[in-house]
């Protein structure tokens, strides 16, 4: 019977953010900081997508906006996402990851509007 072999597998460690900066080499039990520009790039795609989500929001906010009707809006669902978008701010605060807490503390202050409106549009 064969003695145990080490697992060629990298374990995973922390939060998956973390694995975005931190490279395990799979041959060896070495753990590297990924440079700088890498570092870079990965925040120049989660600005992006800061973009993306953050303007995703703007289309249903001009509509109530411009037709003072929230009739087609779900109230639990803005809910909800403002208790998401909430979290995932602390979330970005705890791991001070600018474009997390960007995307979500933009995306909250249009959801919050939207409610504003919800309610008062009622």
């Amino acid at each position: 019977m064969p003695t145990s072999t080490v697992n060629q597998q990298p374990r995973l460690r922390g939060f998956f953010i973390k694995s975005l900066f931190v490279k395990r080499n799979v041959n060896t039990n070495h753990t590297h900081v990924r440079n700088k520009s890498m570092m870079d790039t990965i925040t120049i795609i989660g600005l992006i997508a800061v973009a993306f989500t953050t303007f995703a929001l703007f289309p249903q906010l001009f509509k109530v906006w411009k037709t003072k009707s929230t009739k087609d809006s779900s109230t639990g669902m803005f809910i909800l996402y403002c208790g998401g978008v909430l979290l995932w701010f602390i979330y970005g605060v705890y791991l001070k990851n600018l474009p997390i807490i960007l995307a979500n503390s933009l995306a909250f202050i249009q959801a919050i509007i939207i409610l504003s409106l919800k309610i008062k549009y009622k």
